[in-house]
């Protein structure tokens, strides 16, 4: 019989290498993934407030869409910045 070696001390370094390749590569991804939702809050916000300012609740309500916005919660503005969002 042919007796069989089993290098356990090269598994586990091999698995401590492959952890540790990945733990910074999944760090970078939830700082970018965090960054970007950030940027994109920020943007929805300005958009908000850019719309209000120069009157577009007020154009979109005279063209027609008062009776289905009343019963949102929202007014055009905010629904144009959750889709920008």
């Amino acid at each position: 019989m042919v007796p069989l070696a089993v290098d356990f001390q090269g598994g586990i370094q091999n698995a401590w290498s492959n952890v540790a390749t990945f733990v910074p590569k999944l760090v970078a991804a939830l700082v970018i993934l965090l960054v970007g939702y950030l940027v994109a809050t920020l943007i929805s916000r300005i958009l908000d407030r850019v719309l209000e300012r120069v009157g577009f609740d007020r154009v979109v309500e005279r063209g027609g869409l008062r009776q289905v916005l009343a019963r949102s919660k929202y007014d055009p503005s905010d629904i144009l910045a959750k889709l920008v969002f």
